[in-house]
C-alpha cells in the first residue's frame, strides 16, 4: 500500500483528494483484484483536507470503504467505540480513585497509582479465561 500511495502521487501526479480508476489492464499488477470489477482508489489525508464526505449515487452498490491497512469501515467504527469505552471508563475510574484518595503529596500519588493498578488487575482478571477471550474475539466485525 505504501508503494501504491507513492506511485499515486509521483507517477500519476495525484493530489490529496484525487482518485484513480482502474480498468482491466490497470489491475494486472494487483494481487487480489477481480478482473470484472472496477476499482476506484484514493489516498486522502484528512490531516491536510479536513473532514471527508463520500457521496454515492442512489441504488445498489457493491463495495466498501477501507483504511490504509485494508480494514473495513465497520472494523474502524468498532475500534472507535472500544476506544471511547476504554477512555471514558478509565477517566471515570481515575476520577473516582482521585476523589477517594485525594491529591497533593507524593504519598497520595503513589497510593492512587497502587489503587489504580489493583482495580485494573481485578477488572482484567477474567481475561485469563481462554473461553472469554474467544467469545470477545467473535464480537470483532470481520
Amino acid at each position: 500500500m505504501v508503494e501504491w500511495q507513492r506511485q499515486h502521487k509521483e507517477v500519476f501526479g495525484a493530489d490529496n483528494l484525487d482518485y484513480d480508476y482502474f480498468a482491466f489492464i490497470d489491475k494486472l499488477g494487483i494481487l487480489t483484484a477481480n478482473a470484472t470489477t472496477p476499482y476506484v482508489i484514493g489516498f486522502p489525508n484528512v490531516a491536510e483536507s479536513g473532514p471527508l464526505v463520500m457521496e454515492f449515487p442512489a441504488g445498489a452498490i457493491a463495495g466498501g470503504i477501507m483504511d490504509f491497512w485494508q480494514r473495513p469501515l465497520a472494523y474502524l467504527l468498532y475500534l472507535i467505540g472500544l476506544m471511547l469505552v476504554v477512555t471514558l471508563g478509565g477517566w471515570a475510574l481515575g476520577t473516582t480513585i482521585w476523589s477517594l484518595v485525594g491529591g497533593g503529596s507524593l504519598f497520595r500519588f503513589v497510593l492512587e497509582c497502587a489503587v489504580w493498578l489493583l482495580v485494573v488487575a481485578v477488572l482484567s482478571a477474567p481475561l485469563v479465561s481462554a473461553r472469554l477471550r474467544e467469545n470477545l474475539d467473535y464480537t470483532i466485525p470481520r
